[in-house]
């Protein structure tokens, strides 16, 4: 009989389209694997300019340094939000960011 096995998903969509951009599953995540999957993903050759995402403990302030030298403005979920569809009140408000 298999065991039951745990994986994590790295998914990133494009807010205003809700374009898939990028996708990874893997069993162990870190930093640094999290930090990779995003420079896959920006260097596709599209400009993005925000990177929204929860307050896991993966995305730690040096994780977040480093993103931010990837060109990126980090916006974080309010604290203790539960998970939620996207189109949800709880969903960040990028509106007040300006135009792309």
């Amino acid at each position: 009989m298999d065991a039951i096995r745990v994986s994590n998903v790295v998914v990133l969509i494009e807010h205003g389209s809700r374009r898939l951009v990028h996708f990874n599953i893997t069993q162990h995540p870190t930093a640094a694997w999290t930090l990779q999957q995003l420079r896959e993903a920006i260097g596709c050759g599209d400009s993005y300019r925000y990177l929204v995402h929860d307050r896991d403990s993966i995305f730690a302030e040096h994780l977040d340094a480093s993103i931010s030298r990837l060109g990126l403005r980090v916006l974080k979920s309010p604290p203790r939000t539960a998970v939620s569809p996207a189109s949800s009140c709880s969903s960040p408000d990028l509106s007040s960011l300006g135009p792309d």
